[in-house]
């Protein structure tokens, strides 16, 4: 017997106070998706699946506002009726669904990886060089028991500008190397 793969999702109703059951989409044994028009997605109108015992155990796990499950269900006559025209094709409400593709490409995905680990260790490597450029500044970490505050930060403030910090996200991590831990 077929099966098919109800995403049963908790969105917000139109007056956005209540919550309703909603079926995002429908999938295939075959890796085939398909998604619902927004009007189409409220479970009440999917008379047959809100039947079937999934839909039982899907309702008592979905309290909450964009919790989603993907459950499958058994393809029974009454289900097939539903959700298939006599072609096969996969329709609700006799509108045909739309097909849509997730499946991601691997050379892209290990790309990005490789992306993310790379800005991760330029990342790691500017606060590295961060603390050695700290240690050339000619200012003294701040007390708060002997300058006044305001001098301080102008002093500061140039010292960034001297060696071209001038990224707020760079001064504020310099920043923290200049706080003395006792004050």
């Amino acid at each position: 017997m077929e099966n098919l793969q109800f995403e049963v999702i908790m969105k917000g109703a139109a007056d956005g106070k209540t919550n309703i059951m909603c079926v995002n989409s429908i999938a295939t044994q075959h890796g085939d998706s398909y998604s619902l028009p927004l009007e189409l997605q409220p479970a009440t109108l999917h008379k047959e699946f809100v039947k079937t015992t999934v839909y039982a155990k899907v309702k008592n796990v979905l309290k909450k506002r964009h919790q989603k499950r993907s459950v499958w269900v058994e393809l029974t006559e009454e289900l097939k009726k539903s959700y298939f025209d006599e072609c096969g094709n996969i329709i609700f409400e006799d509108i045909l669904l739309e097909e849509f593709v997730e499946a991601l490409d691997e050379t892209k995905n290990e790309e990005s990886l490789a992306d993310v680990v790379k800005q991760l260790m330029q990342k790691e490597s500017a606060t590295q060089n961060l603390r050695k450029v700290s240690e050339k500044f000619n200012v003294e970490k701040y007390s708060g028991k002997n300058v006044n505050v305001v001098q301080w930060l102008d002093f500061f403030e140039e010292e960034c500008v001297r060696f071209g910090i001038v990224e707020d996200e760079k001064i504020i991590e310099m920043f923290r190397y200049f706080l003395d831990k006792n004050s």
